[in-house]
């Protein structure tokens, strides 16, 4: 005797939430991370570095702006920009 089943797939997509805090590494504003405004103490011994960037082609065009810090800093991003981090300074979403 034969027995004829049916089995059904279902395919889940599973998008995380953007962080709410960042460290050293390259984020797309959007994807990764939140748009919006983002602060550290700048409490790494030697300081720290972000960039943002309109793209990720590496050319001095590329870059919106940046800045090596050691202290409390605020940085704005936006929406389809990418924000580079550097020097190990935590830095969260406000």
């Amino acid at each position: 005797r034969t027995i004829a089943t049916r089995t059904r797939t279902a395919t889940v997509t599973y998008t995380p939430k953007p962080k709410r805090a960042v460290n050293d590494g390259t984020y797309r504003v959007g994807e990764d991370i939140n748009p919006g405004d983002y602060r550290t103490t700048g409490s790494s011994p030697g300081g720290c570095y972000w960039e943002r960037d309109r793209n990720l082609d590496g050319g001095l065009n590329s870059i919106i702006a940046n800045d090596n810090i050691d202290g409390p800093t605020i940085i704005h991003v936006n929406r389809g920009e990418y924000l580079k981090l550097a020097g190990g300074c935590i830095w969260r979403h406000t």
